[in-house]
């Protein structure tokens, strides 16, 4: 069900602050010229009239570069959390972003939309809801076509081809390339389409193959392997777990400490082999560790039937999240079971089927979202993202059976 809207019209926030705006477009001319933005439209950007700009979300930067390739104000939604500290919040929002709470739908921020859009603005927006990890986009997040329906005028997609490459979300350093957008023609939605028409069209329009992007003149990039250990949470070619190191010698390289496989890693993110391993990418790379861990992940299929442990660490702590800040609940061992994820032989134990969200976030933190609360998991050794994976897999799916791994 979609987030219900106030029958009394939602007043717009004020416009952007004028002197704010002048100011971030004047330091954004020098921010275009080192970053080497190019925006390339397939038609004019109306002047007038509400519009509507959908991005693919590729690059922290990617609300400040898609503002400064057109000429008008764009307002976006941005975190809660930005608001409640005073400086940055003050910022923000003169600039016209407008928050929005986090991993549930937000009726307010909808009306705030809803208002901006009447009163003929342009509002900028980021369907997918997370950064892409290696280029490809995250699913179009539910409810989509039936915002859009609500709102007059235009869309326009905005493709950020190389932001991945410039920034991707896994690495520690960012890397000096070009920064390309593309802005589609104004785009109208026919009225007999469907919300999950609409849905699928934006869906097609953002989505991109990264190993096809070139970028433009000059690319480099320091230690690019630090970091990439965090997403490739396993050997990809003999799937040990948290097993890729980087190379003490070379920050362009992992290695495996189980097989001894290893891999330079390039600004364009392709894995080249150094001795036997196999050649990949880091998208392609990460599809190994998917197919083989399978659509319901586990570590060892044969014990998830019988015991009922999908992942297990040997220590972990979990936190509650709150305005005062992390409260310890539990620590010690941890697991994700059949039903539910525990920690300290089930001093904490949460339920699958009262998890509602499970995001990763900056500072390779793992959060899972409930009705009523928000947690934070901390494995000792072991990498965050490997437990987003296995849990995200295991959100919704049957309970037990012979489909683990892949053999």
């Amino acid at each position: 069900m979609e987030p219900p809207l106030s029958d009394t019209p939602t007043s717009p926030p004020p416009p952007v602050d004028r002197w704010l705006w002048a100011l971030a477009r004047f330091l954004g001319f020098w921010l275009k010229l080192f970053i080497r933005q190019r925006s390339r439209f397939v038609a004019p950007l109306p002047q007038d009239g509400a519009v509507t700009l959908l991005g693919n979300h590729t690059a922290t930067l990617d609300p400040v570069v898609m503002a400064l390739g057109v000429s008008r104000p764009v307002q976006f939604m941005a975190s809660e959390q930005l608001f409640r500290n005073a400086r940055i919040g003050g910022l923000v929002r003169g600039l016209g972003a407008f928050p929005k709470a986090k991993f549930s739908r937000d009726p307010q921020s909808i009306e705030t939309m809803v208002a901006l859009n009447a009163d003929g603005r342009v509002v900028g927006l980021f369907p997918e809801g997370n950064r892409s990890w290696d280029g490809r986009p995250e699913p179009v997040q539910p409810g989509l076509g039936w915002l859009l329906r609500k709102l007059q005028g235009p869309v326009v997609f905005v493709k950020n081809t190389t932001g991945f490459l410039m920034q991707p979300r896994w690495a520690k350093t960012p890397r000096l390339v070009a920064m390309e957008l593309e802005y589609s023609e104004p785009v109208v939605f026919p009225e007999d389409w469907s919300t999950s028409r609409i849905e699928q069209e934006v869906a097609q329009r953002l989505t991109m193959d990264p190993s096809a992007v070139a970028p433009r003149g000059f690319a480099w990039g320091w230690k690019l392997a630090h970091g990439l250990n965090t997403y490739l949470w396993a050997c990809p070619s003999c799937y040990a777990l948290d097993s890729l190191g980087v190379d003490p010698k070379d920050g362009d390289g992992v290695r495996c400490s189980g097989c001894g496989a290893a891999w330079r890693i390039d600004v364009l993110q392709r894995l080249h082999p150094v001795g036997e391993a196999p050649a990949l990418t880091v998208a392609s790379a990460y599809d190994r560790l998917v197919a083989h861990f399978g659509e319901l992940p586990t570590v060892d299929a044969d014990r998830f039937v019988t015991d009922g442990v999908a992942l297990e660490e040997r220590e972990m702590a979990v936190h509650r999240v709150t305005d005062a800040g992390l409260t310890l609940l539990a620590k010690g061992p941890g697991r994700l079971l059949a039903d539910a994820v525990s920690v300290g032989d089930d001093a904490w134990r949460l339920p699958l089927e009262d998890i509602k969200a499970v995001s990763m976030e900056m500072g390779e933190v793992l959060q899972l979202r409930t009705a009523d609360d928000l947690f934070e998991l901390h494995p000792r050794d072991g990498a965050p993202m490997k437990w987003f994976h296995f849990i995200r897999g295991h959100q919704g799916k049957p309970r037990p059976g012979r489909r683990g791994r892949k053999r």
